[in-house]
């Protein structure tokens, strides 16, 4: 499975990376980049806690990624 990811994703996933469920949000926001996400479709859609989504959200846009549209 390492192989499906390239060298610098897997290096990025490592060292920022340090839950499931941040994992998880990151891969919803990668299949809807387009959409506009809040931390309430965020739970509804991965069945977490609205305030755990707006964590996770608020991780990803502080590590400088591109989030879609997210609101944080």
């Amino acid at each position: 499975m390492t192989e499906d990811f390239p060298a610098g994703v897997r290096k990025f996933i490592l060292h920022h990376i340090e839950s499931v469920e941040l994992f998880e949000v990151l891969l919803l926001l990668k299949e809807g980049p387009e959409r506009d996400w809040s931390a309430q479709d965020v739970s509804q859609k991965l069945c977490t806690a609205a305030e755990s989504a707006a964590k996770r959200l608020a991780h990803l846009a502080g590590l400088g990624l591109e989030i879609g549209r997210a609101h944080v």
